[in-house]
């Protein structure tokens, strides 16, 4: 028994509760820090008493005790990693709180008094390591992670394996990768070579039928849903509950209570802020199809699909490559003279339902078009009409990538995604060499699909474990053909090497 105590970033799944315990029952290692989804709150506040126990939804929306504050020491607040995140934090923050008009100089406040608050926390807690289910991308866990950083606590963390039910580890925000422990091989719950293959083959067999995984689809019927005038009553329902949340940022537990809305006044600020946030993504709609140009006879171009944001896949998961913009310069930047660069935005990012409005505005399509050689595609346009005719495709760190590479299409990736190494796929990291990079993926291409689908089968089979990481993910694997039952030996082996447990 070691007696270790670590921060804990838990997701939704029980495989994270599960990990916590068996740390606690087989090396006495428990964690000083929980921060996580409020289905296991209860359960970590029971179970390590001792333990600083934070609902990660509602420190971001401003519910936390601010008695409780200590002021963040300059060395960490002044260091490059903490800024780095301090600013992603008031990024991530807009989707939080879609029912208000949050200005900057209200984020920064906010900012500024959850910073202190989680200093507080750690100023007790006699922590030695964290561990992540997955990368924090939502405003507290950024900025745990930014003072972790800054004091060189490096983080481990798991990446999910997109096409599957596995994961693979990496350590801190700069996702090196994370040796499997010894023996993993041998272990009977980790990957077995024809589980795997089987989840290639399905995923091939996805793109062969050019259809994408069916996320957008099951959007985009509930979005049909919610549209008209009965759907606007679906609207106001969906969004009382969300204006109640909200109605106590920056307030005391005794000021917000005063302050709760009635039954007939949040109703009355739903109907508002609904009207709101249509008007909103309207304008944004109309702004990009006014903009945009249909593909017609067009091929031999280069292509960017564009993430749904803020979102994980480009904050943090983009590293210093997680601002779509300067991705965007970028690439155009390192094509040959007479190749445009088509963009096409992700669907998410305009429907009600993904509060992806609060991640764009109009002049973010503006700045796109003024980038010489930048052309905007019609947003009806297929997106395997787009991969297709397409010379090279550009990601952040996105899925397209190894839809691409199944179709023979080379990608180049900016950011870290799970499958980096792929061959056909090519990392450009540093913008200084951002050239050769793309030179090279448009002469060497990418190779036939069998070649794709046997290289990714040894990937995940040499840098991945069995495991799911985030509640959504379980569903999705489920109507693929999954059992949700997930043990917790893959994920603690890794967890107790990293940890120096034996």
């Amino acid at each position: 028994m070691t007696g270790l105590r670590y921060a804990f970033y838990a997701d939704g799944t029980d495989l994270w509760r599960d990990l916590s315990v068996q740390l606690q029952e087989r090396f006495g290692a428990e964690p000083a820090i929980w921060l996580g989804h409020p289905r296991h709150i209860e359960f970590a506040s029971q179970k390590f008493p001792s333990c600083e126990v934070l609902d990660e939804r509602e420190l971001n929306i401003g519910n936390f005790e601010r008695s409780r504050m200590a002021p963040l020491p300059h060395r960490v607040r002044e260091s490059s990693a903490f800024l780095r995140f301090e600013s992603a934090a008031l990024y991530s923050l807009q989707r939080n709180e879609i029912h208000r008009d949050i200005g900057y100089l209200e984020r920064r406040t906010y900012i500024s008094s959850l910073s202190d608050y989680l200093w507080g926390r750690l100023v007790s807690a006699e922590v030695e390591h964290m561990v992540a289910a997955q990368a924090p991308h939502t405003a507290a866990g950024l900025l745990l992670v930014g003072m972790f950083e800054a004091l060189g606590v490096e983080m481990l963390h798991f990446d999910q394996v997109s096409v599957g039910p596995f994961m693979v580890p990496r350590l801190g925000l700069g996702y090196r990768e994370v040796p499997i422990p010894a023996g993993r091989q041998n272990q009977s719950r980790t990957p077995k070579e024809s589980d795997v293959r089987r989840w290639v083959e399905h995923f091939r067999a996805q793109v062969t039928d050019r259809r994408f995984a069916p996320t957008e689809e099951r959007k985009s019927v509930f979005e049909r849903d919610i549209s008209g005038p009965i759907g606007f009553a679906r609207r106001v329902r969906f969004a009382r509950s969300e204006v109640a949340r909200g109605s106590s940022r920056l307030d005391s537990p005794e000021v917000a209570s005063q302050l709760e809305p009635s039954r007939l006044g949040a109703t009355i600020r739903a109907v508002r802020s609904v009207r709101t946030r249509s008007s909103a993504i309207k304008h944004l709609q109309s702004t990009y199809d006014a903009v945009a140009q249909p593909l017609g006879e067009q091929h031999e171009f280069a292509l960017f699909l564009l993430h749904y944001e803020p979102e994980k896949t480009t904050v943090p998961d983009g590293g210093l490559n997680g601002d779509q913009l300067a991705a965007v310069r970028t690439a155009a930047s390192t094509l040959p003279d007479g190749m445009r660069l088509l963009v096409k935005e992700h669907p998410s990012q305009l429907m009600y339902v993904a509060n992806g409005h609060t991640g764009r505005t109009p002049a973010f399509y503006r700045e796109l078009l003024r980038i010489q050689g930048v052309g905007l595609v019609d947003r009806r346009v297929s997106n395997w009409d787009l991969i297709d005719r397409a010379r090279v495709v550009f990601t952040v760190t996105g899925t397209v990538g190894l839809e691409a590479t199944f179709v023979d299409t080379p990608v180049v990736y900016f950011g870290y995604p799970w499958y980096a190494g792929l061959e056909g796929s090519y990392s450009l990291g540093d913008v200084g060499t951002a050239a050769d990079t793309v030179r090279a993926a448009l002469s060497d291409g990418a190779p036939s699909w069998e070649v794709t689908a046997e290289r990714l089968v040894a990937l995940i089979m040499e840098h991945a474990i069995d495991g799911v990481i985030s509640p959504g993910r379980v569903r999705y694997f489920e109507r693929s053909g999954w059992e949700a039952a997930q043990h917790v030996e893959p994920a603690l082996s890794v967890v107790a090497e990293h940890l120096g447990l034996g």
